[in-house]
């Protein structure tokens, strides 16, 4: 039972890309590629050696599936907590309540998740620059290997990163529409990727602010004031709302939102500070103060964390590599940013991006969670610097090839 729902769901996601290939001819070979890596990724994982990020969080999700599932088909609205870290558990409970459990089968789904997902960055991308460029962030996304490896195995990496990246997607839609009716689809799919990790909630308030911010017409003074006029009312309604509601808005690992201080800020960065691939474990956050000068060092390890002092293992050698892919996007827009953020698009996007860096910073104190957490809102960076990927490539190529 557990190869024949692996097979259906392996041949759905086959389907799925050969439909899309004769949508979009230009996705045709990235999309493929992406679900030849992850279904060889699966089997690997599956039948010739378990992945080290697939081994503890991973076995513990599909364990509590698997305990969930006597409840039936029914299982994700008898179990479902969206206080609680198992979401993602539910889902796959369902899969196996409806079916049979098939360890294989849960990783096709991820499989489906996550070619879907590159998809609809690739598409992100096509909306801000142009084919070309999306053209480069589908082969980026299909080949990147956190992507890859988090969507072959038992994680909810993968369902954040569907929910979100859709979420963003409508974000753009927003801002190159001046239509609300994507926002609000925006802010819907945020909230169902805050389900599967609560961090990604943040990117709601991030988005509307962004939105009002850059996404102003410049047609005329008289338009331009009318817009920000409006957005300071709609911020003011909006921080209403909050103070109104913020009372029964709950994290899990955080606690209530009315409770959040540096006090509570500091219990989350000491609770991370363990295991292995711990980093800044020095670092106590005490007060406010400590918060502002501990960013931009917090920020800077959890976007390029494994240093290459840190490395003491092969598979640390593993995780540099991911960093190093980060440093490359993130040279690529710091070198072209008088350009990249020329769009209103580009702005709102930077501004998501670094309040969940923010966030995410201070909530990770060991690089193996954070190559977890960035893979979550790290394709942001590809779309910035999409169009300046393959040029970067092909004269790194070139260089090489010339030595």
């Amino acid at each position: 039972m557990e190869i024949f729902i692996a097979v259906f769901l392996f041949s759905l996601t086959f389907c799925f890309v050969i439909f899309i290939a004769n949508c979009y001819r230009w996705l045709a070979l990235p999309l493929m590629s992406a679900f030849f890596a992850r279904l060889g990724v699966s089997l690997f994982h599956r039948y010739v050696a378990a992945l080290p990020q697939g081994s503890y969080d991973a076995s513990v999700f599909e364990r509590v599936a698997y305990d969930w599932s006597s409840s039936g088909c029914l299982g994700f609205f008898e179990h479902f907590n969206p206080s609680a870290s198992y979401v993602y558990s539910s889902v796959l409970a369902t899969l196996y309540g409806c079916t049979d459990r098939s360890v294989l089968g849960a990783q096709a789904l991820n499989v489906l998740v996550g070619v879907i997902s590159v998809l609809v960055i690739a598409i992100a991308t096509k909306k801000v620059w142009n084919e070309r460029a999306a053209t480069s962030v589908a082969w980026l996304a299909s080949l990147f290997p956190a992507l890859v490896i988090y969507s072959s195995v038992t994680l909810r990496e993968v369902f954040v990163l569907i929910f979100f990246s859709f979420g963003i997607l409508m974000l753009i839609s927003s801002v190159q529409r001046k239509n609300l009716i994507y926002l609000c689809f925006c802010f819907f799919s945020f909230s169902c990727a805050s389900l599967f990790h609560s961090g990604i909630a943040f990117a709601i308030p991030a988005s509307l602010v962004a939105y009002l911010l850059f996404s102003a017409p410049a047609n005329t003074q008289r338009k331009v004031y009318i817009k920000r006029a409006g957005s300071a009312v709609a911020l003011l309604i909006f921080f209403i709302l909050c103070a109104v509601f913020m009372e029964n808005i709950f994290l899990p690992k955080v606690g209530a939102l009315s409770e959040l201080d540096s006090e509570s800020i500091a219990t989350v960065v000491s609770s991370r500070a363990d295991g292995g691939a711990v980093y800044l474990s020095g670092l106590a956050v005490s007060g406010p103060v400590d918060i502002l000068w501990q960013a931009p060092i917090r920020m800077i390890y959890f976007l390029f964390s494994p240093m290459p002092w840190q490395v003491r293992s092969v598979g640390h050698a593993l995780g540099m590599l991911d960093s190093f892919l980060y440093v490359f996007l993130v040279f690529l827009i710091f070198k072209n940013r008088k350009d990249i953020f020329k769009t209103p698009e580009a702005k709102v996007l930077g501004a998501v991006f670094f309040l969940l860096l923010f966030v995410f910073a201070f909530g990770t104190s060991n690089f193996g969670t954070a190559m977890r957490h960035r893979a979550k809102f790290g394709f942001i960076l590809f779309i910035l610097s999409a169009p300046y990927i393959r040029v970067a490539v092909a004269r790194l190529s070139g260089r090489k090839n010339s030595q």
